[in-house]
């Protein structure tokens, strides 16, 4: 399973990571 973090969108200090499953793409 692999996971990414992606960068913080416009002024939020939030970031998205996303981790690959066998079946479909999982946002946590």
């Amino acid at each position: 399973m692999e996971c990414f973090t992606l960068v913080p969108i416009q002024g939020s200090s939030l970031q998205a990571a996303y981790c690959k499953l066998p079946e479909q793409p999982l946002k946590i």
